[in-house]
């Protein structure tokens, strides 16, 4: 397997074959509690594309966010579940008095407890009582220049806040594409990173990353424990319509806050996957300072998971290992990653294995307790396959006809997984074991045997 840039010993610690790698299990339990239904807010009603988050001074108080169809063809809306009492019951929070419609919905939470809620066109609402009630919306601007060009749109965005004691201490970051013009007036979507100084009340003008010619689709950025911003991003076409034939994957840093920008490090070339979800490790462990990418291929004869660490900042990354260790039959959906509290890093994803027709998928986790080197062996969060091409998931979202089961077969882009100051992990998912798509979540208990 090809290894882009490396160190002498990580070469020695992340080259050995996948077989090897799995030779021998490790002393590891993975334990999966109840799951329990988050979505109760309409049995009929298609939920998909979850995201989690948990508050860090409260662990009890979970918000979790997805999109939801409530009448066919009208356009999907986005909504918010709250839990006070660890995930075991969830309660609807309206946005508004009527559906608020939008879709890429991303959580995160402040350190002083002030949960974000991001979702398209481009806009952030804040709550201080643990997502009961939330603030008007606050559109995200997208810059004079861009509106004089009737450019500007956002996709793609991902919100994360600087939960460090560092000197960014409670710094609220959005990551996007945004449409552009080039001269010539073809469109181009570089990455965008907007700041809010004041805990999401305003915004700055987005500052655009490595502008040029080229699309880009960013990853799940994050932070590592003095404040330093990691932001992943690969290429998708040279020009509208026109892909790379070897896309790369890259990432850029930002020490100040992101005022300024390193140059960007290479991550992968012939990146034929999913934009990663990123997870990094502040424990002060033997990990420390570790920051991992997780992906999911693309290739039609390759339908697998990897992870890849980087141990200096992202600068350079280790050969990836692979997360499944059985092949699916389709393209599987993009793994989340977290960090847990004891250092051990906890992936979720679904995948058809089960299934020879790869209609149908089931929910799976595994951990890594080495540093990213080793990944246990995978385990079912369902009894079985779970099929999602059912009646109530062919319904078009939109005028164009296309239906939610189309666009998202595998229950959204992403799900939801969030570490718990216990070691445990709690995750959230989409799937239509009830017949159309619902979110379901757990706690997964991790334990050294």
């Amino acid at each position: 397997m090809k290894i882009d840039f490396v160190s002498t010993v990580l070469l020695f610690i992340y080259s050995l074959p996948f077989s090897a790698l799995h030779a021998q299990e490790l002393p590891i339990q993975i334990e999966a509690g109840e799951t329990i239904q988050v979505s109760l807010d309409g049995a009929d009603i298609p939920h998909f594309e979850p995201h989690l988050a948990v508050n860090p001074t409260d662990p009890d108080n979970m918000i979790a966010a997805s999109m939801a169809l409530p009448e066919a063809g009208q356009g999907h809306t986005v909504r918010v579940y709250t839990s006070f009492d660890g995930g075991r019951t969830w309660s609807y929070q309206a946005l508004d008095t009527t559906p608020v419609y939008g879709g890429d919905p991303w959580l995160t939470f402040g350190p002083d407890g002030t949960a974000f809620f991001l979702h398209l066109p481009g806009i952030v609402r804040r709550s201080t009582d643990g997502g009961r009630t939330w603030s008007p919306p606050v559109h995200l601007p997208r810059g004079a220049a861009r509106a004089e060009r009737k450019a500007g749109a956002f996709d793609y965005p991902k919100m994360l806040t600087d939960q460090t004691a560092g000197p960014y201490s409670g710094r609220l970051y959005v990551v996007a594409s945004q449409a552009d013009r080039l001269p010539s007036e073809a469109p181009v979507y570089p990455i965008a990173l907007l700041r809010s100084l004041d805990g999401g009340k305003s915004f700055s003008f987005p500052v655009h990353l490595l502008p040029g010619n080229i699309n880009y689709h960013i990853g799940a950025p994050v932070i590592l424990a003095d404040g330093t911003l990691l932001i992943p991003f690969q290429e998708i076409t040279k020009r509208r319509g026109v892909f790379f034939d070897s896309p790369r994957l890259w990432m850029v840093r930002s020490e100040d806050g992101g005022k300024s920008f390193s140059i960007p490090f290479l991550m992968r070339e012939n990146f034929q996957a999913t934009s990663p979800h990123m997870a990094v490790d502040t424990t002060g462990g033997d990990f420390n300072n570790h920051v991992y990418a997780a992906w999911s291929t693309t290739d039609a004869y390759d339908f697998n998971l990897f992870l890849s660490v980087s141990v200096d900042r992202g600068e350079n990354w280790s050969g990836p290992v692979r997360i499944n260790d059985e092949i699916a039959h389709d393209y599987t959906q993009r793994p989340a990653v977290a960090v847990s509290e004891a250092g051990m890093v906890g992936l979720l994803w679904i995948d058809t294995r089960a299934d020879s027709s790869a209609r149908c998928f089931t929910p799976y986790f595994a951990i890594s307790d080495d540093g990213g080197a080793t990944i246990e062996k995978n385990t079912a969060l369902s009894d079985g396959p779970i099929c999602n091409d059912t009646p109530a998931n062919k319904i078009p979202f939109s005028e164009s006809g296309t239906t939610v089961y189309e666009r998202w077969s595998r229950g959204g882009d992403y799900f939801g997984l969030a570490p718990l100051p216990d070691g445990s992990f709690q995750a959230l998912w989409a799937d239509s074991r009830t017949g159309v798509f619902q979110l379901w979540t757990t706690r997964i208990k991790v334990q050294v045997r």
